[in-house]
């Protein structure tokens, strides 16, 4: 069946939303200029015009502060932190995306009880094992890897123990 209903008296259309053979009466926000209707949805929402200020008056938390005065509606972007947009902070967002980036070097690592000679930004595993990684707070972890998997990590040391075979990865 088709929206809406005819009534038999007058002629007059009823607008009604045609549910599995029911029909329910459209209470649904239209907006358009006269003459014409469109229904309110995610697509076509309903215009809303603010005026630049809104009086606010009252008392607010804490109880004792009394507020009054105008709020100033604008469409501007919040503020950022004074040391949001800092050098340092640029280095760091840099050296995040260049850690996506594949490595430029790298090198055979050889388990020993001492300081590799440069920290790797990643290492790779040629064959499965266990890794003893000791990082740069000095403690040691116990990986067991499969071979061709990768690991985020920036151990100072692959200690004795390791057994599998690794590179070290430099972005």
């Amino acid at each position: 069946m088709a929206d809406n209903i005819t009534a038999p008296a007058s002629g007059g259309v009823f607008a009604t939303d045609e549910i599995a053979g029911v029909h329910y009466p459209r209470t649904k926000i239209s907006i358009g200029a006269d003459g014409s209707a469109a229904d309110v949805s995610a697509a076509n929402p309903m215009p809303i015009t603010a005026p630049g200020a809104l009086a606010v008056t009252g008392t607010f938390y804490p109880e004792t502060q009394l507020v009054s005065g105008a709020v100033t509606i604008t469409a501007a972007s919040l503020p950022l932190p004074a040391d949001a947009a800092t050098a340092a902070k640029q280095d760091e967002a840099t050296a995040a995306i260049q850690s996506l980036v594949g490595a430029n070097s790298w090198f055979a690592i050889t388990p020993a009880d001492e300081d590799l000679p440069v920290i790797p930004d990643a290492i790779y595993v040629n064959d499965a094992g266990d890794i003893v990684a000791r990082g740069l707070d000095g403690v040691d972890v116990t990986f067991y890897v499969q071979a061709g998997q990768s690991l985020p990590i920036r151990p100072r040391q692959i200690r004795m123990g390791t057994t599998a075979y690794l590179v070290g990865l430099i972005v």
